[in-house]
């Protein structure tokens, strides 16, 4: 009897999340703070619901509660963030002498603001990657953030990288691929083109708005004042940044923190629309934030057209430099066959 009137406060209690979720999500400020729920929970829940429920069923509606749990593991199941990884995107290589690109996605966090510089530009330089598409050049001062320093060290230290600076985003690329810098999105987005055999990559770095602001007391007028002036900078961010990509002539990748779980409404045109370079990692559920053992929270993100074949992808361990995990993935131009 115990066992059944958990599940069913369970499955009804989240079927009305779930109703709420798919309604409000996106729309409105007011569900900023039920929509950081954890992703894995939309799966987890009914699960758990679930497993209560079958020992307790009577003959009558054994079917009962278990069917209502599937209902809702289906529904929840796309805002889970949880996907069979895949070795490779569909398509064919450019051409067999190719050599992938090898790219780096990574929030710093304030940069080398309070670490060893030197271990902050090993690590860098561990990542023996191509490109680098890093967020948050920053130092937080007096409660608010200010220009970092150290651009002219980090070019000395990677002498075979152009590095390209627009406020907080830097990116560097390997000079082999003749980088360019294109017009972008002011602390939003900027893109730098590179050439990858003859064909033209358009990389993206990105970094959006936070939803909140961790730092502010839930019981202040100001904590509700900043969710909802931040949820309308959000809402035109993504929304000029779907913009901007949509009319990228070129085949393009984007990486970056879009401080949003694959359960936030922004999301979902951009995850249909682009292929998520992690599914190539080996990992049905891929999170970045906090970077710890138990991440729960996939907040940063790395995608591409599918004119892009991804070799391979995993996530790396920020070793305490950043609280965010980074992402290292292989790509090259393909064609579909």
């Amino acid at each position: 009897m115990i066992s059944s009137t958990i599940a069913w406060t369970l499955l009804v209690g989240w079927g009305v999340i779930i109703a709420l979720h798919s309604l409000l999500s996106g729309r409105t400020w007011l569900w900023v703070l039920p929509e950081m729920i954890p992703p894995i929970a939309f799966v987890a829940v009914p699960l758990i619901g679930m497993a209560f429920a079958v020992p307790a069923a009577s003959v009558d509606n054994r079917y009962l509660a278990p069917a209502l749990a599937l209902v809702l593991l289906g529904a929840g199941q796309s805002w889970s963030g949880i996907a069979l990884p895949r070795l490779r995107n569909t398509g064919r290589s450019a051409g067999e002498v190719t050599a992938p690109v090898v790219i780096f996605v990574w929030n710093t966090q304030f940069w080398d603001q309070g670490k060893d510089e030197e271990s902050f530009h090993r690590f860098l330089r561990a990542q023996a990657a191509d490109v680098y598409l890093l967020q948050e050049y920053a130092y937080w001062e007096g409660g608010r953030e200010v220009p970092a320093s150290g651009i002219e060290k980090l070019a000395a230290i990677m002498p075979d990288h152009d590095v390209f600076v627009e406020g907080g985003l830097v990116t560097l690329a390997h000079r082999r691929l003749a980088p360019r810098l294109k017009p972008g999105v002011p602390e939003t987005m900027f893109r730098t083109d590179i050439l990858v055999d003859r064909a033209s990559i358009a990389l993206y770095n990105v970094h959006m708005p936070v939803p909140l602001d961790l730092g502010k007391s839930i019981f202040k007028a100001d904590f509700y004042r900043f969710v909802c002036t931040q949820a309308t900078k959000r809402k035109q961010a993504f929304k000029t940044v779907e913009e901007v990509l949509s009319e990228t002539p070129s085949m393009l990748f984007f990486g970056g923190d879009f401080n949003s779980s694959p359960a936030m409404r922004v999301m979902r045109r951009l995850r249909r629309r682009y292929v998520d370079v992690m599914r190539s990692a080996k990992s049905p559920y891929v999170a970045t934030w906090p970077a710890k053992a138990r991440s729960l929270w996939r907040i940063d993100w790395a995608m591409a057209c599918s004119q892009i074949t991804v070799d391979w992808a995993r996530l790396v361990d920020p070793e305490g430099l950043s609280d965010h995990a980074g992402q290292l993935c292989a790509i090259r131009p393909c064609t579909n066959t």
